[in-house]
Formats: structure tokens, C-alpha cells, sequence
């Protein structure tokens, strides 16, 4: 009976133990899953006031590397891809490569809505070049040190896309 006690002690043990560790794994996998579910469903794009710029601030953010959203309140494709841009913003510092920025295109729809000559001319750092045919449309921009300016390096156009981009680009 002696040594039946050392074992019965340590199975008993080892069944704590384990017990222990599906529960904080279970915590740990909840958190993370109700963390990446929050409802934005009455979160506006003015809830994120320091990550909107206006078109002449394009260019002129202090990181070398960002994201630009382009967007309409209004639009359908955009409302599509709402909750990822939020999530992502949100997750900026903690699971998020880069910081967003976001435009509401609205009121420059003059400036970067294309004529017939303009089309394609997603990658331009002058102003009175840029073009956009549609939107959302997700916008790497990054310092090039060899000209002194910043560019625009890759274009994520329609809500697929750009969900798949940001998803690809968290930590």
C-alpha cells in the first residue's frame, strides 16, 4: 500500500497539472478570439480621428513606412472591409506591422477621380498625378531614400484583397 500512494499522488498530480494547462489555454484562446471579434458594427470612422488625413497630408506622415485607406463612408465595399481596417488599427503596437491612415475621398473625388488619359496612375508621388478608379483601395506608401520622397510601393484594390493584405501583414 506504500508504494501505492506515491503513485496515486503522482497521477493525481499529473491530472492537476494538465487540468491547469486546458484552462489557461481555453482563457488564453478566448481572449484572443472575443479580441478579434469586437463588434464595430456602431464604430464610425470619426471613432479613429487620429488616423484620418486629408489628401494633402498624404505623403507627409512621420513613419517611413504606412498604410493609406482610401474610402467613402457610403460605400458598400467599404463597409465590407470597416471592421478589418478598425481591428487592424486597433491592433497597431501590439499585433499590426504598420500604422493606417485613412481618407475619406469624398470631398477630392475632382483631385483622384481619373479621365480616360489618367488611368493607371496608382503609383506617382505628385499629387496632381495620382488617379483612383475605385475604391477601397489600400495603399502602401514608403520612404525612398534615393529620391528623398515617399511613394506609393503597392496598391490593395476592393475589400478581399485588402482584408487578405492586412491579415498577412499582422505580427
Amino acid at each position: 500500500m506504500k508504494k501505492k500512494l506515491p503513485i496515486i499522488l503522482f497521477i493525481f498530480a499529473c491530472v492537476i497539472f494538465v487540468s491547469v494547462l486546458i484552462f489557461v489555454s481555453y482563457s488564453i484562446l478566448k481572449a484572443n478570439k472575443s479580441a478579434s471579434n469586437k463588434d464595430y458594427s456602431n464604430t464610425n470612422y470619426s471613432d479613429y480621428a487620429n488616423n484620418i488625413v486629408t489628401y494633402e497630408e498624404m505623403f507627409k506622415q512621420e513613419e517611413n513606412v504606412y498604410y493609406l485607406y482610401l474610402y467613402e463612408a457610403d460605400c458598400l465595399a467599404c463597409k465590407n472591409t470597416k471592421n478589418t481596417i478598425f481591428e487592424y488599427i486597433d491592433g497597431y503596437n501590439k499585433t499590426s506591422k504598420y500604422k493606417l491612415y485613412m481618407m475619406d475621398i469624398t470631398e477630392y473625388e475632382e483631385k483622384i477621380i481619373p479621365t480616360d488619359e489618367e488611368k493607371e496612375n496608382y503609383y506617382t508621388t505628385d499629387l496632381n498625378k495620382f488617379r483612383l478608379e475605385t475604391i477601397p483601395v489600400l495603399l502602401l506608401v514608403q520612404y525612398n531614400g534615393s529620391q528623398g520622397k515617399k511613394e506609393i510601393t503597392s496598391a490593395n484594390i476592393g475589400s478581399k484583397p485588402i482584408i487578405d493584405q492586412l491579415n498577412a501583414t499582422k505580427m
